[in-house]
């Protein structure tokens, strides 16, 4: 194109140049074509590409020691973070391996969302990943806690919160600020975490666990008000059958879902189970009694074989404003332990899952014998705040002392030095 016009400009000034030779008078055609050669689109095109080459040039050309001694500097600090990071990661697993291979007695402790960062950083899996789970069962952590919730499509996968906005690697993302039940699993494949994975279904997490081996197992939370998942739960756990072994409990601070739970799994022939479209339906004929029930630790599905079945918790919390929407229960209530053994036993659950008091192990008052009477009748488990003391001594007495079966625990570095 600049060649063309090169060569228009020439011919014109040639033209020129002959006319004037000839003596002939009036305007030469660079006075009337010139002009509009320069504006024209495609003078003004040729102007646009040459500055677009000379900035290309500029961009192109070496730069000088000050300019690439910047550039090393800047490159040489992103693989330095990166490699600090990797270090770190390596640092935390080895640390945790080591310090669990020596702490020895860890049956009761549960690994909470499994081995993770409690402030979302990269030295630790991410919560809820199929990472933080086997760090943890193949350090020898026996069981981990996790929260599930059901897709648009009736998948059921990892997730805490409503959403992933606080775990998402691109805060852009749409995805990422729906909430999990409002979307499909193929969305879920394309929304990467902060550790650039996606997050995990259940039953991707149990197959993990089934490769790992016997021991590792999951405990599993429903969260309040989610009650469209049981049955699509109990459904799965129908179908797989050699992966319900590696569910030690399932609970929920929702009742009325503990409830249903019970309703569709305890004491109940999922040989029954039918589907009528979409929906799956139950069928039970249980009757309670004043005295309560007494679960059996096996089911029967419709070819009769008998298998193990998760235990049934309901959790509780000790804060009277009841932030988790759960039933308020303090120990150390006398009148409050005998309207939580009334719900457990007319609910048909195995236990409760307790939040920690204090008083728990301090035996000024009655609080640790009450503590100690549950655990002899119900399968009790200690769930724990950040501001609670997360150590191995804490856990190992609430196993040992008042026998207490599954304790919660964040694993914080100091969680071992007591």
């Amino acid at each position: 194109a600049k060649l063309n016009f090169d060569i228009m400009r020439k011919l014109l000034r040639k033209y020129d140049k002959r006319l004037s030779h000839c003596n002939k008078e009036g305007k030469t055609l660079s006075e009337e074509l010139l002009t509009f050669l320069y504006s024209s689109n495609f003078g003004l095109g040729i102007y646009s590409i040459e500055v677009h080459m000379e900035m290309l040039r500029a961009r192109l050309e070496p730069l000088n020691d000050e300019e690439e001694a910047t550039h090393e500097a800047m490159y040489e600090k992103s693989k330095s973070e990166l490699n600090v990071q990797a270090m770190n990661a390596g640092e935390e697993l080895q640390w945790f391996r080591e310090s669990v291979a020596a702490a020895g007695d860890v049956e009761a402790i549960v690994a909470h969302r499994g081995f993770h960062d409690i402030d979302d950083g990269v030295a630790r899996p991410i919560e809820n990943t199929l990472a933080s789970f086997e760090y943890a069962w193949t350090a020898g952590v026996p069981l981990c806690e996790c929260d599930v919730g059901l897709t648009k499509d009736g998948r059921i996968v990892l997730a805490h919160d409503v959403d992933f906005s606080r775990l998402t690697l691109i805060d852009e993302h749409v995805a990422s600020h729906k909430a999990v039940n409002d979307l499909t699993f193929s969305e879920l494949m394309a929304l990467p975490l902060k550790s650039g994975t996606r997050p995990p279904l259940l039953t991707d997490v149990l197959r993990s666990a089934q490769a790992i081996g016997e021991h590792a197992k999951l405990v599993i939370e429903i969260k309040p008000g989610n009650l469209e998942i049981v049955e699509p739960l109990v459904y799965m756990l129908s179908r797989r059958q050699d992966l319900l072994r590696h569910i030690a409990v399932v609970m929920s601070f929702d009742l009325f879902i503990m409830k249903r739970l019970s309703d569709c799994v305890q004491l109940l022939n999922i040989g029954q189970l039918g589907t009528q479209g979409s929906r799956m339906s139950f069928h039970t004929s249980r009757t309670f009694s004043k005295a309560g029930i007494n679960r059996q630790s096996t089911g029967s599905f419709r070819n009769s074989v008998p298998i193990h079945m998760p235990k049934l918790l309901l959790i509780t919390e000790s804060n009277p404003k009841r932030p988790h929407k759960g039933l308020f229960f303090d120990i150390g209530s006398m009148d409050a332990c005998e309207n939580l053994e009334t719900a457990v036993d007319e609910s048909g659950i195995d236990g409760i899952y307790l939040q920690y008091q204090p008083q728990m192990l301090e035996g000024k008052d009655d609080t640790a014998i009450h503590l100690r009477t549950l655990c002899a009748h119900y399968d009790v488990g200690i769930w724990m705040l950040r501001t609670d003391p997360d150590t191995i001594s804490v856990c190992r007495r609430l196993s040992r002392e008042a026998q207490v079966k599954y304790i919660n625990s964040d694993f914080p570095r100091s969680f071992f030095d007591s």
